[in-house]
């Protein structure tokens, strides 16, 4: 007969007593003391790392014409598939109407609004016919500052306002600096605006079909 001490005895007796049953591990459950982590997919983190999807809403122009004294002041229509980076433009307001087509494509990096981490910057172009007016070019990086509870964007654009001398470079003609141009966004499309897309006067022209090519100064331009 073995005669445990009288400390190791109740040490035993309790642990009879208290014995917790043997509970079986999972592998994921030893690798992670907290639920897993939520795996975002690569194309979803691009997606969200992009400062704004696409130029369609309604825009405000506003364009300094060099010996002008006044600016003018109208709205851009911006419309186009939820899925493609371009689409057709349409401008009514204080200067000349015009319609034409519009691209956006990426544009370096930099610092998220929301900022916290990088982000994918963006550039937009889109031309304006205005009949005899004259074609005139949009150029500029789309600057976001933040979001609203909606997610719309407080996003602007400032540039040069360019104008195509007989088609411009591309085409053997030429083009000018004539303005500069500050693009701001005020508001998504309403039903009716989103509905007017289907006519192509009214949307102001089907977007063409476009070669979007980047020159040594870094300008996009039309082919």
């Amino acid at each position: 007969m073995i005669v445990l001490p009288r400390k190791d005895f109740l040490v035993a007796a309790l642990g009879l007593l208290f014995e917790v049953p043997e509970r079986s591990v999972s592998d994921e459950s030893l690798l992670y003391a907290a639920p897993p982590p939520t795996v975002v997919p690569y194309q979803q983190q691009v997606s969200d790392a992009i400062t704004i999807q696409s130029m369609r809403g309604v825009w405000q122009l506003r364009e300094e014409f060099r010996g002008q004294p006044d600016a003018f002041v109208g709205k851009l229509y911006f419309r186009g598939a939820t899925t493609e980076e371009r689409g057709g433009v349409a401008y009514e307001g204080d200067a000349a109407n015009g319609r034409g087509p519009w691209v956006i494509k990426p544009d370096g990096f930099g610092r998220s609004p929301t900022g916290v981490g990088g982000a994918i910057e963006r550039k937009a172009l889109w031309k304006l016919r205005r009949g005899a007016s004259g074609t005139f070019t949009y150029a500029g990086r789309v600057n976001v500052a933040g979001y609203d509870n909606t997610g719309l964007a407080d996003a602007a654009v400032d540039g040069d306002i360019v104008q195509l001398i007989n088609g411009g470079k591309p085409k053997g003609g030429s083009e000018r600096v004539v303005g500069k141009f500050r693009a701001t966004l005020l508001r998504r499309l309403t039903e009716s605006e989103e509905a007017a897309s289907t006519d192509s006067a009214a949307a102001g022209g089907a977007p063409e079909s476009l070669v979007v090519q980047t020159l040594q100064d870094d300008r996009l331009v039309y082919r």
